[in-house]
């Protein structure tokens, strides 16, 4: 199994417009290794059809759809889930910690279109972060 701070369920994707940061990673990211599987990894697929944004450059036909061609990572690089936390989202300080920021603007620095954000921790912080982004976009999985 890979180390958290190795790669903390990251994926570099080979598209700079359009990035996805989830909250954290969960218990069936920890499992299988890579990020937003299991309900989360349905959220995003479905997002992925639905999304209209002429910049994807017919990255959304159906057809061409993988979500590995995105960039997706965390907002914290810690596994978080009710068993063993009792949270599933990170602390506002936590997310505000040097280390964490330096990381995120290292995975999302070069990001030109648009960020998608879930999780209300850093949904309600994100702008502080000073990404070069045109625009960041904050998303509810709320059921």
């Amino acid at each position: 199994m890979k180390s958290i701070n190795q790669n903390h369920y990251y994926n570099h994707g080979i598209d700079t417009k359009v990035a996805f940061v989830f909250s954290a990673p969960g218990k069936l990211e920890l499992y299988n290794n890579r990020p937003v599987v299991g309900e989360t990894g349905v959220i995003l697929e479905n997002l992925l059809k639905r999304i209209k944004i002429d910049e994807f450059n017919g990255l959304n036909d159906e057809i061409k759809i993988n979500r590995y061609k995105f960039r997706i990572t965390n907002s914290w690089p810690e596994p978080l889930y009710k068993k063993k936390n009792n949270r599933t989202e990170a602390k506002v300080t936590e997310l505000r910690e040097e280390k964490n920021k330096k990381r995120l603007l290292k995975e999302l620095g070069d990001i030109e279109k648009y960020i998608f954000v879930f999780g209300k921790s850093f949904s309600n912080i994100s702008a502080t972060f000073g990404f070069k982004t045109l625009q960041t976009l904050h998303c509810s999985c709320e059921k």
